[in-house]
């Protein structure tokens, strides 16, 4: 079931053509251990306290929110940007924050690839 809803969300996305690409187009950092190490280091300082040390949805303040935070190590196939777009942009509930403009975007990136590189 879960693997069915994250298709569908995916297929309203793309048939919707949700228009967040101008934004954060494809991330062109590359996943080298430096930048991979440094993206780890931006996740456990911003998100982390939510998603959990190993990005697992259960981090510390977790039980204390209404929505369970998304367990980042089984991040569906997105389209290019799309993760470092809803870093930026936040959620579209209250508890997700917008990072754009506390972060630059090449942490965004950083993060974004980070998170690329966990479910892998």
């Amino acid at each position: 079931m879960n693997c069915l809803y994250k298709l569908v969300f995916l297929s309203v996305i793309l048939i919707s053509g949700c228009g967040y690409a101008p934004m954060f187009e494809e991330n062109t950092l590359p996943a080298n251990k430096k930048l991979l190490a440094d993206g780890f280091d931006l996740y456990q300082e911003h998100c982390s306290s939510c998603h959990g040390v190993a990005a697992d949805g259960e981090g510390i303040l977790a039980p204390s929110l209404p929505i369970k935070p998304s367990d980042l190590t089984d991040l569906p196939l997105f389209p290019a940007g799309f993760i470092e777009f809803k870093i930026a942009t936040g959620s579209n509930t209250q508890y997700m924050p917008a990072w754009d403009g506390t972060l630059t975007k090449e942490q965004i990136q950083k993060i974004g690839n980070y998170l690329r590189s966990i479910k892998q």
